[in-house]
């Protein structure tokens, strides 16, 4: 039900200010990650209607005008009011050459981030969709197929609508002054994700704040409000992902799963008269050094949320990077030994 609301709201946010197409990529791959490929469907056929109703008396009265120009991505804006591209001399700024680039720079963002940043735990952007593809195959197969929606965490969400804005705002052509407001709350949030030092958060926040503030904007200030820009997004890209989907187990259920699986393993090896020692165990033990930098990031995370009262956050996300490198390790030495 919150979801159907949700995507009327943003289907109703589209028909008001064409800036909300932005937050149209990621949200689409979260439908998908959430959703089977019938409901996404089913949703974009919703979405439509809802902009056929709300343009319908003008699509009646002028077709060919409101379809021409209710979704003109092809405007070319004036030089001098561009607060982040004013260092391009203005033959480039208004080329077709310089706005298909940063198309270019825009899809190749979003595709890289979706891969390895959205998409990381499930194993990239090309295994969630051949495993929508695959459940799709099994809904026409089966007369009976069991639901297959997944539940996201908040965080997840919000990070993934956030950053995809945040990328479509760097690659935008012309940002005007009054376009700040299309991502000005979500700066700190976007940079307390960051893995920086608070210091160098509020400085990024201030040289930003300050750039849309020299009026009117010049060579140095788009620079560096560009800079500014790409150093938040490399923040964003070297930060540790959320774990997407909302798991009723806890660390400590799935640290008790683990040593039952330990324990499983270890009564198969004592079946014998002679009391054999669980080498997994100990193959654990030898594979940990390896996995150092995972357990870095859990232990910074589990720092980070100490003193958290509200439950709602946690180092699921790295507490599992920790333990599948660890089982990557030991999965080849643990079949070499059942051979």
């Amino acid at each position: 039900m919150a979801s159907r609301v949700g995507n009327f709201q943003y289907r109703g946010a589209v028909s008001i200010k064409m800036n909300v197409l932005l937050y149209a990529p990621p949200l689409l791959l979260l439908m998908v990650k959430a959703m089977d490929i019938v409901g996404v469907m089913s949703a974009f056929a919703g979405a439509a209607l809802v902009q056929i109703l709300i343009g319908l008396p003008f699509i009646l009265s002028h077709p060919a005008s409101y379809i021409s120009k209710a979704f003109n991505l092809g405007r070319v804006f004036i030089h001098f009011w561009s607060v982040n591209f004013k260092f391009v001399p203005e033959d480039i700024f208004v080329s077709k050459a310089f706005a298909l680039s940063l198309l270019v720079a825009h899809l190749s963002l979003l595709l890289v981030f979706a891969h390895y940043r959205w998409c990381r735990h499930e194993g990239g952007l090309f295994a969630v969709v051949h495993s929508k593809l695959i459940q799709l195959k099994l809904r026409v197969t089966q007369s009976n197929p069991s639901p297959t929606n997944k539940v996201l965490q908040a965080d997840h969400i919000v990070t993934t609508m956030f950053v995809g804005n945040f990328i479509g705002i760097i690659c935008a052509r012309s940002l005007h002054y009054q376009f700040y407001s299309w991502y000005f709350y979500c700066l700190p949030y976007l940079l307390w994700k960051t893995p920086f030092p608070t210091l160098l958060r509020l400085l990024l926040f201030a040289v930003v704040e300050f750039c849309w503030n020299v009026f009117p904007s010049n060579s140095y200030s788009s620079v560096l409000l560009l800079c500014a820009h790409l150093i938040i997004l490399g923040g964003l890209w070297i930060s540790s992902p959320e774990y997407p989907y909302v798991e009723k187990t806890t660390d400590k259920s799935t640290s008790k799963k683990k040593v039952n699986q330990s324990l499983c393993l270890q009564y198969i090896f004592t079946m014998s008269e002679e009391e054999v020692v669980d080498p997994k165990a100990t193959m654990e033990v030898t594979c940990k050094p390896k996995c150092v930098r995972q357990l870095k990031e859990y232990q910074a995370c589990s720092r980070r949320i100490e003193g958290d009262e509200s439950g709602s956050k946690h180092c699921t996300g790295q507490y599992f990077d920790y333990w599948q490198c660890i089982d990557k390790c030991v999965a080849p030495k643990l079949f070499e030994k059942l051979k």
